[in-house]
């Protein structure tokens, strides 16, 4: 969990340095930014005051080529905002989205393809509140590789 002290907005799914793998066989970081409008039947935002987010993998698919071998995952972030709407009373109202990826990672060449897994890690995010009905977000994600028994044997 993230607290950003200016905008006073809680982040909430990002993981903790703790929960990565210690040694991973290949990873990739890459970010995922969206713009979203509040949905029609929603009030207007006041400010976000959190963000709750969480990376699903559905399929992680093993590509061989003359080079070298890659897996080809893709998934998607499912995120809710939480916000006050602006009025009077400032109830407090929520909206979610869901952003799709697909992302390849490169495999080094000594490891054994049959034997390995992907995890996905929130690394950070972040969110701009643009207009009264838009915000921007920004999602850091990362995809680790390790070996599906045991790690660095």
């Amino acid at each position: 969990m993230k607290f950003d002290h200016e905008r006073l907005t809680m982040y909430v799914g990002i993981a903790g340095r703790d929960e990565f793998p210690s040694c991973p066989l290949a990873y990739k970081q890459f970010t995922v930014t969206e713009k979203l409008i509040v949905p029609k039947i929603k009030p207007d935002i006041e400010k976000v005051i959190k963000v709750m987010a969480a990376v699903h993998i559905h399929d992680a698919k093993i590509i061989s080529s003359p080079y070298d071998s890659k897996i080809l995952v893709n998934g998607h972030i499912k995120q809710i905002i939480m916000y006050t709407a602006k009025k009077l009373d400032q109830p407090v109202h929520t909206f979610h989205s869901s952003a799709s990826f697909c992302e390849m990672i490169i495999l080094p060449s000594d490891i054994c393809l049959s034997h390995i897994k992907v995890e996905s890690f929130l690394e950070d995010m972040h969110i701009f509140h643009e207009t009264a009905r838009k915000v921007h977000i920004c999602k850091v994600v990362c995809l680790v590789v390790t070996e599906e028994e045991k790690c660095c044997s």
